[in-house]
């Protein structure tokens, strides 16, 4: 990670992800399992990342509330507002249609 950042042998993108994307959620994945027993005393942590994980669906929700009016009076707009809103309306579809169908049982 440092080589690849120090000699620029990559920049920082999230889509598509380069390297130097890639190699932070890498070494973040690992450093948490390798420090696991030490991180896991930390009661503040685990209990932080158990809520994250059990609420997972309201934070995402919550985030894009919080992001998207602060994109808006930023005037940040990297593409068209309008394809951000159709993948955004696109990514609320498949998450309300894989809720419905995996309750179906």
């Amino acid at each position: 990670l440092l080589t690849a950042y120090s000699l620029q042998l990559s920049t920082w993108g999230r889509w598509p992800p380069t390297v130097i994307f890639l190699l932070y959620g890498l070494t973040l994945s690992f450093g948490t399992i390798a420090f696991w027993p030490q991180l896991k005393q930390l009661r503040w942590l685990t209990e932080s990342i158990i809520f994250v994980g059990k609420h997972a669906l309201a934070v995402y929700f919550g985030h894009l509330i919080v992001i998207f009016p602060l994109l808006f009076a930023l005037n940040y707009q990297p593409q068209s507002i309008t394809l951000n809103l159709i993948i955004l309306s696109a990514v609320f579809a498949a998450i309300t249609a894989y809720i419905k169908l995996s309750n179906r049982q």
